[in-house]
């Protein structure tokens, strides 16, 4: 095994296709084993591999089901798969691919080189959010956090981060004898600023009600409704809609706010329709 000979640990192999149930099962039986840390390297094929979401919607869709339909049929399953690794009582790092692209940057000398970069995770919309840590490495190694709710690692680049980083990260997870689970390690590069042409910055993309304790009422509602309002994509509308049910069944918004945005998710949703008509 790749790695065996650097440090002990076990592997169970996830086989294509990559479905979601597959994943979610390796969970419990990491759990049942009495394991403390799971890896899953990588949630990419969950998403974007052979029997992954992406490749079953686009066969739904090839049957005739419209998109609506298909996501509505297959996000509950991506929920799942998020709930069994935030429920888990193991430490779950988990690893996605990056879209990778090319931009031309000045030397020293002025002189025009190409430089190869990462851009957004490939995972559906928002998956990064669910995540206590997340480190955006480059080509080099080197890792920056984009997310770190911990603010051991805000603002800094870490050079080929290594057993320091994860003693790190164990003192703040054994803080008080109680800690959050998840941890996420994103091979991707340095700080990504845009998704699929638009900026990261500026949007709110994360699923927005979970555990981890996220702000209540009309902040949140306003944060939802401005998401709503530049979804690019049917499923992302799935995605919020999804975040909008959970902190309605969680009392974090109240009935009269989770209308507001279903009205504003079928607006939007006729808008993207009709888009793609023309």
């Amino acid at each position: 095994m790749l790695y065996s000979d650097r440090i002990d640990f076990d592997m169970l192999n996830i086989e294509p296709p990559f479905q979601i149930e597959k994943y979610i099962e390796a969970i419990k039986t990491a759990e049942q084993a009495g394991y403390h840390v799971l890896i899953l390297d990588s949630i990419t094929h969950a998403w974007a591999g052979e029997g992954g979401l992406l490749d079953v919607q686009g066969r739904l869709s090839d049957g005739g089901m419209n998109s609506f339909t298909a996501w509505r049929k297959l996000t509950p399953q991506h929920n799942a798969f998020v709930e069994a690794m935030i429920r888990s009582k193991l430490h779950i790092i988990a690893t996605m691919r990056s879209k990778m692209d090319y931009i031309i940057e000045q030397t020293d000398k002025g002189k025009a080189v190409p430089k190869k970069v990462g851009l957004a995770p490939i995972q559906r919309e928002g998956m990064d959010y669910e995540f206590d840590i997340v480190f955006d490495l480059d080509l080099g190694h080197n890792a920056i956090s984009s997310k770190d709710r911990s603010s051991m690692f805000d603002g800094k680049v870490l050079i080929k981060p290594n057993e320091e980083l994860g003693s790190q990260i164990t003192s703040w997870l054994n803080r008080n004898g109680s800690a959050p689970s998840t941890i996420n390690k994103q091979p991707s590069t340095m700080a990504s600023s845009t998704v699929s042409g638009h900026p990261s910055s500026s949007q709110p993309q994360a699923l927005l009600f979970n555990d981890n304790g996220h702000k209540l009422g009309e902040k949140e509602t306003e944060a939802i409704l401005f998401a709503v309002k530049h979804a690019q994509t049917v499923e992302r509308l799935f995605s919020i809609e999804q975040s909008m049910s959970k902190g309605l069944n969680a009392k974090k918004i109240t009935a009269e706010q989770a209308e507001q945005v279903k009205k504003a998710i079928q607006e939007r949703s006729t808008q993207l329709n009709q888009t793609k008509a023309a």
